[in-house]
């Protein structure tokens, strides 16, 4: 295995804390690990991460630690304890063309997993509890997201930066925020949450 990047293979990446515990959880991108750091004794333990090129992750409220595998379009679910894993192939939407999962957050109302992908466009929405993905379409070409984050009212939002800026369609780098609600009242609340 031949080191890749300016930091060969020490390059960390995604980082999150354990809700829980308060660990320190992050990815190694080009070693494809995942590390553990204990708050209390500082000590690291490292595992094998069961996605290619992990890049960012977050915990869910149950204290699951959700993980892209940027290098084969692929989500990971970790349970911390022991070190259990699930993995889910994101939809293709041509044969041999895998997605390019960059970022996740995991909605704070919903915990459903949103993913950027740097690729084609689009936004992928995974509900946990039915292990299914739905797919939004991005209305701009090129936008090559970055990140993900939720408004208060429970937007999904995303920053993008292509490089150049001009590759992205109307050359003007924008923040997307997508309602995943299509039924607020007229306060604005949510009534129910398109599935």
């Amino acid at each position: 295995h031949k080191p890749m990047g300016i930091a060969g293979t020490t390059q960390p990446y995604g980082i999150d804390i354990h809700p829980e515990d308060g660990s320190v959880w992050y990815g190694r991108l080009f070693a494809d690990k995942v590390g553990r750091i204990d708050p209390e004794t500082l000590e690291i333990t490292e595992y094998d991460s069961p996605v290619s090129g992990p890049r960012r992750m977050h915990f869910d409220k149950a204290g699951i630690l959700w993980l892209t595998g940027y290098s084969e379009g692929m989500l990971a679910r970790i349970e911390p304890d022991g070190f259990k894993s699930t993995v889910y192939a994101m939809p293709e939407f041509a044969d041999g063309y895998r997605p390019a999962p960059y970022a996740l957050g995991v909605h704070p109302q919903s915990q459903d997993i949103w993913l950027n992908e740097n690729m084609t466009d689009r936004l992928y929405r995974f509900i946990p509890e039915e292990e299914r993905f739905v797919v939004y379409p991005v209305p701009l070409s090129g936008t090559y997201s970055r990140d993900m984050t939720f408004t208060d009212d429970g937007q999904v939002c995303t920053s993008n930066n292509p490089i150049p800026a001009p590759a992205l369609e109307g050359g003007v780098l924008q923040i997307l925020c997508l309602d995943p609600y299509y039924d607020r009242d007229e306060t604005g609340a949510v009534t129910t949450a398109q599935r």
